[in-house]
């Protein structure tokens, strides 16, 4: 009887575990829903804004499709003294932005976007050392989140105030399905 029960217990504990589990079969049809699979064509605008006007608009465009990542990467390279004389590390001052599509509905998408604005405290007027051969001070903002683009639509992502200034900057993205 002792044996009975253990073969039952057994078998009733197989047959829980094959029951939750899902065949390979479904696990390949889940992974085929989850992954994204159309292309898109995103427009992105940064934009400062000072006392309520933009002072400045930038638009950058990228694809994204599938599980790839869109960045886009604009700025330069700052030579800077570092240790010993003559010795050079270089900053990276610009801005840069990543996108990737998490999922896909008929009128909207969902992204996962990221913004790095990066930029020089300006030298003190009147200061006789060159802002390079002294440690310069770098001003960032960053954002980072994930949102619903409806297609065709200008969308703001993202607004930040940046807090050494009066400006504040505002992403947008315009996503357009392509074929």
């Amino acid at each position: 009887m002792r044996k009975q029960m253990i073969v039952v217990t057994v078998l009733a504990i197989v047959m829980m575990s094959s029951a939750e589990k899902p065949s390979l079969a479904q696990q390949g049809e889940k992974s085929q829903a989850a992954t994204p699979g159309g292309s898109y064509r995103l427009e992105f605008t940064v934009s400062e804004i000072e006392n309520g006007k933009t002072v400045n608009s930038r638009s950058y465009t990228m694809m994204v499709g599938g599980s790839s990542i869109g960045q886009v990467r604009v700025g330069s390279r700052m030579p800077v003294e570092a240790g010993e004389k003559g010795s050079l590390q270089y900053l990276e001052i610009g801005q840069n932005i990543d996108s990737r599509l998490i999922s896909e509905q008929e009128r909207y998408i969902v992204l996962d976007t990221s913004l790095e604005i990066s930029s020089l405290l300006p030298a003190q007027p009147g200061s006789a050392v060159p802002l390079s051969t002294r440690n310069p001070i770098i001003r960032q903002v960053k954002s980072r989140g994930q949102g619903q683009v409806e297609l065709g639509k200008p969308t703001m992502i993202s607004s930040l105030d940046d807090v050494g200034s009066e400006r504040r900057f505002r992403l947008e993205v315009l996503a357009t399905r392509t074929k």
